[in-house]
């Protein structure tokens, strides 16, 4: 994908690779209170690593009150050839109407238009934390002129997070977008950003190997089927829980004793003690 920017804190940059013209902007909506986005302060950079764009957002807060406002990166442009989206979740006909996933339990952080065998992707830098945030498809009425030999309808891809800023803080947010080829639709775009983070995705050569193992779903507690357990390479059982809190392995002391909304039919826990010592 080809880029040309005015300048590497730009707001806009123009995008071309073959069969889709566009460009591409950082935006701020307003918030809360009124006129949040424009009392804040916002520095942009872009910069171009491997093969994707990276668009940097700071934002710093110069008032004495608290700024609520969306900030995000959208892409707009146009395709020669019926389109497909990725919301990072499902795959849909690109339609005439808006689309967005706002859902961030099992969503991933970018999604992507595909047209044959060429698409665009837009979304989170991978160790970005957030609370919120939203993948979104519209056509686009008041798009830029464009390439004539492209005739598709104007579209725009957008990703978007939210963001609070207490009185005097900074806060940077991490945006990435890229071409792709297509030929296996959105898994491309999935693979590319695999392959540009590729730490984010191996763990760390002294973690030990069996934290990336998958449960076994009961087949070592009920079935007790050990052939099967190896070929899904299972390495953990949800019937093992010492600890007194499911997940609280650390065993804190002002968590381990507790009464919880449902009572348990029997003590499923040994004492704080001796599971220290075990």
């Amino acid at each position: 994908m080809q880029a040309e920017a005015p300048s590497a804190d730009s707001a806009t940059v123009a995008l071309r690779q073959a069969s889709w013209v566009g460009n591409a902007e950082l935006f701020a909506l307003e918030g809360s209170p009124p006129q949040a986005a424009t009392r804040a302060k916002i520095v942009r950079a872009l910069a171009s690593r491997g093969r994707h764009l990276s668009w940097r957002v700071t934002l710093d807060n110069p008032t004495d009150a608290s700024l609520r406002l969306t900030v995000g990166v959208r892409v707009t442009g146009r395709f020669a050839g019926p389109l497909t989206f990725w919301d990072g979740l499902g795959e849909r006909p690109a339609g005439a109407e808006r689309e967005a996933n706002s859902n961030i339990r099992g969503t991933f952080p970018m999604s992507c238009l595909v047209s044959g065998e060429t698409g665009i992707a837009a979304g989170l830098a991978p160790r970005e934390i957030v609370s919120w945030f939203e993948h979104s498809y519209m056509p686009a009425a008041d798009g830029p002129q464009l390439d004539a030999s492209l005739r598709g309808e104007s579209l725009r891809l957008a990703c978007a997070v939210r963001v609070a800023l207490a009185p005097g803080e900074t806060l940077t947010r991490e945006f990435v977008l890229y071409g792709f080829q297509a030929p296996f639709g959105y898994r491309d775009a999935l693979q590319v950003y695999y392959d540009e983070f590729p730490s984010v995705f191996h763990p760390l050569p002294d973690v030990d190997p069996r934290v990336n193992l998958n449960g076994a779903t009961y087949h070592a507690w009920t079935s007790n089927d050990p052939e099967m357990c190896r070929r899904m390479r299972a390495g953990w059982e949800w019937c093992y829980a010492p600890f007194r809190r499911t997940g609280d392995w650390y065993g804190r002391a002002d968590r381990w004793d507790y009464q919880p909304v449902r009572a348990m039919s029997k003590d499923r826990a040994m004492p704080r003690e001796a599971y220290l010592a075990a």
